[in-house]
């Protein structure tokens, strides 16, 4: 339920969905290209969920290491790279301004490509 870091000043313990809804805010700034979904690429509707869907964003972290994972399902004709190069390092930035910690590492999964229908897909992005 809680990140606990610990560093030569004491710990701090914060809880996991303060980071969540970073991620799912931050997410939120691009509904015309990407869509929240859980890890079996289910689609969420993110404006009414996005206060309870804890299982769309995973939050793990070891010693003073985090870690995040979303899962999305991206627009037909938006580009990988660019796309989610730009939401990690937006994630990044969120979190490291709202509770001055920087994930070591955030992981884009993306589980399928809408155009007509979605096109299931299995896509990992590392940043």
């Amino acid at each position: 339920m809680f990140i606990k870091i610990e560093n030569e000043n004491g710990s701090i313990n914060i809880n996991r969905r303060i980071v969540e809804k970073i991620v799912k805010y931050t997410i939120a700034k691009y509904p015309e290209v990407v869509s929240l979904t859980n890890s079996k690429g289910q689609v969420s509707n993110i404006v009414s969920r996005i206060a309870d869907d804890s299982h769309l964003v995973d939050v793990t972290n070891q010693d003073t290491d985090i870690t995040v994972k979303v899962y999305i399902i991206m627009k037909f004709g938006a580009s990988i790279n660019n796309t989610t190069q730009k939401i990690i390092n937006e994630i990044k930035k969120n979190i490291h301004e709202a509770i001055n910690i920087m994930p070591d590492t955030v992981y884009i999964f993306i589980k399928g490509i809408k155009a007509k229908k979605i096109a299931k897909r299995d896509i990992v992005i590392k940043g």
